[in-house]
This record gives C-alpha cells, sequence and structure tokens, in this order.
C-alpha cells in the first residue's frame, strides 16, 4: 500500500459515521455519531474539572458523550450539554448501550477511558 501525500488526505472522504440503535427501553431508534476528531478533543477537553490539575470529572459521563453523538436524520446534534442531568436519569442499560456505539465509532477505546479516570477526582462527594 503506497504512502498518502497531503491533498490525498485532503482529498479523503469525511462523510460522517453513523449507526441507528434500537433503544427498546424508549420504544424506536436513536441515531449515534462518531465525533470527528476535533470534536472529541473538544468532549474531552470539557471533562476537565480542574484546569490547574487536570482533574477530570466524571459526572454523568456517559450522558455527556451522547449529548454530543446522538443526532437527528440529518446528522445534527438533538441535545446540548444543557441536557446532561436529564439523560443522567435515564435508563442505565438504554445509555450504556448507545455509550458503546458512541465510543466505538469515536474511536474511544477503553484505556482511553481509563486514562481520563486516572485523572478523576477519587474523593467522594456529599
Amino acid at each position: 500500500m503506497a504512502l498518502l501525500n497531503r491533498e490525498q488526505i485532503a482529498a479523503a472522504g469525511n462523510d460522517p459515521v453513523y449507526e441507528d440503535v434500537e433503544v427498546p427501553e424508549w420504544g424506536g431508534e436513536i441515531r449515534v455519531k462518531g465525533l470527528k476528531s476535533r470534536e472529541r478533543d473538544n468532549w474531552e477537553k470539557s471533562r476537565i474539572a480542574n484546569k490547574r490539575t487536570g482533574e477530570v470529572s466524571l459526572d454523568n459521563f456517559r450522558a455527556s458523550l451522547l449529548c454530543e453523538c446522538i443526532v437527528c436524520e440529518n446528522l445534527n446534534p438533538i441535545f446540548t450539554q444543557k441536557d446532561v442531568l436529564m439523560l443522567g436519569e435515564k435508563n442505565a442499560a438504554a445509555i450504556d448501550k448507545m455509550f458503546t456505539v458512541a465510543q466505538r465509532l469515536s474511536g474511544l477505546s477503553n484505556k482511553d477511558i481509563e486514562d481520563l479516570q486516572k485523572n478523576s477526582d477519587t474523593t467522594p462527594t456529599d
């Protein structure tokens, strides 16, 4: 396989990757889109709770990613980060099913998540 040059990389398709997920708990399907590199970087950065220490917030971690990845038929997000608390109150099995798809489509490995968690606050809060 030949090495790609700049022009070939720039011309490579940027088609969004998505998958429709059956969510019987909610009575239908949800479209989950994978994040682009820039979007993933911004989401990871948004999880930093303390800029000085790099401490990562795990509060509503799954719901936060889903706010970025659940989209309508036109691939526009249907939620904002203001909806994280609402999604966090939904059925955990349904959220986890969609999170797993969002994680896979965004190239977010279990090791990436573990690395984020290493920077998280391990002290329980009230």
